[in-house]
């Protein structure tokens, strides 16, 4: 719980308005074993929500990943309210 708030405080240097965000994280044991630890984000902000979806092997560079895919999205989100 400590390691998902520390990484998800990353967030907040783009967009100070998130309202929230909700992680879930899986351990799929019965599928296949390259995404066994899936890691999911609901991200409620003004506008449309983000939503992301990872799975790797490994819990925590799923969680690293998972930022990183977030953080993407919300400086395309930024550069596309720039653009207007």
């Amino acid at each position: 719980k400590f390691y998902v708030r520390e990484k998800m405080s990353r967030l907040l240097r783009h967009d100070e308005r998130i309202v929230r965000i909700k992680v879930e994280l899986e351990c799929d044991r019965k599928h296949d074993h390259a995404h066994k630890f899936i890691a999911k984000a609901h991200l409620v902000v003004r506008g449309p929500d983000i939503n992301a979806t990872v799975g790797s092997e490994d819990c925590h560079k799923s969680i690293d990943l998972l930022v990183d895919k977030l953080d993407q999205a919300l400086r395309k989100r930024h550069g596309l309210a720039k653009d207007k």
